[in-house]
């Protein structure tokens, strides 16, 4: 997140980075927090995180315009997406956005990235 820049300006922004496409904000997802070790001047030094989602809905763009930190965006079911994610809070916000998308609780919220 870029100073003085907003948790949903911020993902509007990557989504558009790194996979070409232009998304507006649906519904706030459960954010995921953990810590980490970050080695500094030699020591471990340790470090909180925290990841904010969204529910998104795609506006336009192209997959093919993603930036150089991705090797490739791609489109696939959310049951896939569940099934591969790698981290189970990863599982927990992608059965969030699919009880959002089930039960229709979701929020249109504009959000500009300036």
């Amino acid at each position: 997140v870029r100073k003085d820049e907003s948790p949903e300006a911020a993902a509007i922004r990557e989504v558009r980075e790194e996979t070409g496409l232009d998304a507006e904000i649906e519904a706030p997802l459960p954010p995921v927090e953990y810590w980490y070790f970050w080695k500094r001047g030699g020591a471990n030094v340790r470090h909180h995180k925290r990841v904010d989602f969204f529910l998104m809905r795609a506006l336009g763009g192209h997959l093919e315009d993603h930036d150089a930190e991705v090797i490739e965006a791609r489109w696939f079911p959310l049951t896939r997406a569940i099934a591969e994610a790698t981290y189970p809070s990863e599982r927990d916000v992608l059965r969030a956005a699919a009880e959002a998308l089930r039960t229709g609780r979701r929020r249109p919220r504009k959000v500009t990235t300036r």
